[in-house]
């Protein structure tokens, strides 16, 4: 479990694979959009991993992993594939909403 300043180099780590990849143009981009979260804004990420259940702290952990770090063993082919699913998904909702154009519901 990560918290204080591993949490944040973690967080840090994340938002520059997201620049790398390109499913975001700017860290100020990145900002606004959790700027809208009150978790994030009311500095409760901590309290709220803390009281996630072990499954959802082992997804939250395999999303934040760093590059070279060892993947967990739950992790397969079908759930690497659904993680680059759903940063796919998010990644066309968030380009739509900068254009503001009209969300539409994702298809499975």
């Amino acid at each position: 479990m990560l918290s204080g300043k591993e949490l944040g180099r973690a967080i840090e780590q994340a938002i520059d694979k997201k620049l790398s990849i390109g499913s975001a143009k700017s860290k100020a981009e990145i900002a606004r959009h959790f700027a809208t979260d009150p978790i994030v804004k009311n500095g409760s990420i901590d309290e709220l991993y803390n009281k996630a259940s072990r499954e959802k702290k082992a997804i939250i952990d395999f999303v934040l992993l760093e590059q070279g770090q060892r993947i967990p063993g739950w992790v397969d082919s079908d759930a690497k594939a659904y993680l680059d699913s759903l940063e796919m998904k998010i990644r066309r909702w968030a380009e739509q909403e900068e254009d503001g154009k009209k969300q539409t519901k994702a298809r499975a």
